[in-house]
């Protein structure tokens, strides 16, 4: 079946995509308005999960609704500046007067009171934990005062300024935790971005890669766009080629590793490698308060497999970025120390052979014949037919055998190398031959 560009009069990807699946957040957040004990309604969650656009459809309700609305960004850059992050709501002519609290809070409650019966302000402010403690402790004085509703973001794992936590202890604020798509969500957001029905394999597809974080979600459409990687075809969305990650995607997800610290980066980068692994193992090298501040943070996740805990990171994406930016031979060594460490323990799982051989190949290291031959068998059992390739063609390298060549051959005919395949398969039928 070929494949068409969309047609020219679709309109454009919008640049603010819809509200999805959060419906009951903002019905909750009605009802928390419309409570006169209520002074907030505040929005955790982990980075890329749409707080932020929430906090947007929050105070676009508010608006619809008659009441006053403000909007304010912190961030790292403004934390350490007296009420940076409120600068332009304030009133004219208190840049002198910024540290004095009671002058800035006379200055500002009369505008605030001059309300009439729209109530309080709205007051959205973006990440509220990176906001400056002068800002904070303002903002605790106005809705104390009845004077402002405050609406808020913070990220996961993130302390709020201990002026605006009291409120959070006298339940004043209402708190909600966002959590990302599921498969039906990811299904639904396409639709509504794209403007028409997606295949089931394509939405999988962004959904695997995404993990329903809706920041990687509107990057990796993005980029299928842009690189003519995702089409309409015959009135569905389809890929026609491998999600890719873009240069936005990339910055945001160096940032956040950044965040974290160079210790936390090496752990990272042993994840990326290994691409799960036993906690025991990562308790070894790394402090135990580490890596549950790294799962506080959602950039790991820790599963029970059996009687083990396993640790894995908690995209895809943060993988293949993290593996991406490694210097090459940081990679070709944990690669190694990977295979390495698999050996020592033995090899007791089913798949420890396809990922200790995996691992040799890709480090460029020796690897025995037969580990290289029993990896290409349950690559095979798994149909993962790339692998199947690679491996086979590294044991014909290291001892050639009728079965390395029979396996080299089917992988090359699964994946539509057809003439190469029958070269490869009738060598290996020769061999087998004389064997």
């Amino acid at each position: 079946m070929g494949h068409r560009a969309a047609p020219a009069s679709r309109a454009p990807v919008p640049l603010q995509w819809p509200v999805v699946g959060r419906f009951e957040e903002i019905e909750l957040f009605e009802h928390t308005l419309d409570d006169p004990r209520a002074h907030g309604f505040v929005v955790y969650g982990h980075a890329g999960v749409g707080k932020t656009r929430l906090g947007d459809e929050c105070l676009s309700v508010a608006h619809r609704r008659g009441r006053s609305v403000a909007r304010a960004s912190a961030g790292a850059a403004l934390q350490s500046t007296p009420l940076g992050a409120l600068a332009h709501l304030l009133p004219p002519g208190l840049a002198d007067v910024r540290c004095d609290l009671v002058a800035v809070f006379d200055a500002v409650a009369p505008q605030l009171r001059n309300q009439g019966d729209r109530g309080p302000l709205v007051l959205f402010v973006d990440d509220l934990h990176w906001l400056d403690p002068t800002s904070a402790i303002l903002i605790a004085q106005l809705v104390d005062a009845d004077l402002v509703f405050l609406v808020a973001t913070v990220r996961s794992a993130e302390a709020v300024p201990e002026s605006l936590a009291s409120l959070w202890q006298r339940a004043r604020v209402r708190r909600v935790d966002l959590e990302e798509f599921d498969e039906i969500g990811v299904d639904t957001l396409l639709h509504l971005v794209l403007r028409g029905p997606v295949s089931p394999a394509t939405a999988e597809a962004v959904w695997s890669a995404s993990r329903g974080n809706v920041l990687f979600i509107r990057e990796l459409v993005l980029g299928a766009l842009t690189d003519s990687r995702l089409s309409d075809n015959h009135g569905v969305w389809q890929l026609t080629g491998p999600l890719v990650t873009t240069a936005p995607l990339r910055e945001l997800v160096e940032e956040r590793v950044r965040e974290l610290g160079p210790v936390a980066r090496e752990a990272l980068d042993v994840l990326a490698v290994c691409e799960r692994t036993g906690l025991a193992t990562l308790e070894a090298r790394f402090d135990v308060l580490l890596l549950e501040d790294l799962e506080r943070s959602g950039v790991l996740t820790v599963q029970s497999d059996g009687r083990r805990n396993r640790i894995a990171l908690a995209h895809p994406l943060y993988g293949e970025i993290l593996r991406a930016a490694m210097p090459s031979l940081s990679r070709r060594r944990l690669l190694a120390d990977h295979a390495d460490r698999l050996e020592r323990l033995g090899a007791r799982r089913r798949e420890d052979p396809l990922r200790i051989a995996t691992a040799r190949v890709e480090a460029g290291v020796p690897a025995d014949a037969e580990l290289l031959l029993e990896a290409a068998r349950l690559a095979r059992w798994a149909h993962d037919f790339p692998q199947v390739e690679r491996l086979a063609r590294a044991a014909q390298l290291s001892r050639s055998s009728a079965e390395a060549g029979l396996l080299l051959g089917e992988a090359l005919h699964e994946l539509g190398s057809f003439e190469p395949a029958e070269a490869v398969l009738a060598q290996a039928e020769a061999a087998a031959a004389i064997g």
